[in-house]
């Protein structure tokens, strides 16, 4: 009998790609692309942008982050998302432990880079929230689109004048569907949920990926209503938890343990192991209908624990993940 390992998997940068793909930002899909052929990581380009170092320092320059030491790519990474998803000034400011005005030019550093984001990020907040306009009561021409607040030219710091609602200027839906069917319904104002609006299509189109993949690694594909094949050696993989009754507890060679928001831990033999992980990975980066047939890169690694791989400490566990290229086109993701 063969030992047994452990096989890792994760979509690279999944939240990002989709973010990429439903703000058609022009930037940010020629980063991701350009990484997929050798070029410097997303988030080390925004870590040198935001830090004003060389993105090849990424990972060795050190920064402070919410009080704690990370690496400027760590800080990138964070900092990109937050702006992705609308982070505002004082909201940033607080998260991460930094100054107002430094929160200021992070975002607009992020801002000037993504033009498109921030375009999309405003269209979807304009047609869940609708679009209204606000004027002053005294009179004085001052008008404000989308969101209230004190008019500047009336108001003073003990008596600030408030703008009143004027008219709607695109009604609001009030619902947000993901291109798989999922919905959301946003009572509240436009300032409590612009954040929730940004980030509803990426996190929840990525849950669906998740959740669609993990049905095809168990065999099936529920939503087509056919078998997914597995390796050819192999038939189907799936998880004995979710087995009915007698085949509980019959032995399998490959299932899936766990997996988290993005990634799946295998378990197999060593002897299939290479062969579950490409097959694994196939599946993972399937094109999906839902969003143009669009695929998007996954990586995984191979190991005796679940730890990762570190020649001092823990030569056994995963190894470094290494990121498959295995489409020609000039353009082969987003």
């Amino acid at each position: 009998m063969s030992s047994r390992c452990f096989i890792s998997a994760d979509w690279s940068q999944l939240e990002t790609w989709l973010t990429a793909h439903f703000s058609g930002d022009p930037v940010m899909q020629q980063e991701l692309n350009n990484q997929l052929i050798g070029g410097p990581k997303i988030h080390a380009l925004n870590a040198a942008l935001i830090y004003g170092i060389d993105p090849t320092d990424a990972k060795k320059h050190v920064i402070d982050l919410s009080g704690q030491e990370k690496t400027a790519y760590d800080g990138g990474k964070r900092l990109c998302h937050a702006f992705n998803y609308g982070m505002g000034l004082k909201k940033l400011a607080k998260t991460f432990w930094i100054t107002e005005s430094r929160a200021g030019e992070i975002l607009e550093l992020l801002s000037d880079k993504y033009r498109k984001v921030v375009e999309w990020r405003t269209n979807l907040a304009d047609e869940v929230f609708g679009l209204n306009e606000y004027a002053c009561p005294n009179a004085c021409g001052y008008s404000k689109i989308r969101e209230s607040g004190a008019c500047p030219n009336c108001s003073t710091k003990r008596w600030p004048i408030r703008l009143r609602w004027v008219g709607q200027l695109q009604p609001a839906t009030r619902m947000l569907y993901t291109p798989f069917g999922r919905r959301r319904l946003y009572l509240g104002r436009r300032g409590e949920g612009a954040n929730a609006v940004a980030s509803q299509l990426p996190q929840s189109s990525g849950a669906s990926l998740w959740y669609r993949s993990l049905l095809r690694l168990r065999g099936w594909d529920f939503y087509d209503d056919y078998p997914w094949a597995g390796p050819p050696s192999r038939g189907s993989l799936w998880s004995p938890r979710l087995s009915a009754y007698g085949e509980l507890y019959a032995p399998v060679e490959t299932f899936v343990a766990t997996g988290t928001y993005d990634s799946y831990l295998i378990e197999t033999t060593t002897d299939e192991a290479e062969e579950v992980l490409e097959w694994t990975l196939h599946t993972m980066e399937q094109r999906w209908p839902e969003l143009g047939h669009k695929r998007f890169p996954a990586e995984g690694g191979i190991g005796y624990n679940w730890g990762k791989h570190d020649e001092a400490r823990n030569s056994a566990g995963l190894d470094e993940s290494t990121t498959r290229v295995p489409f020609t086109s000039s353009n082969p993701y987003v």
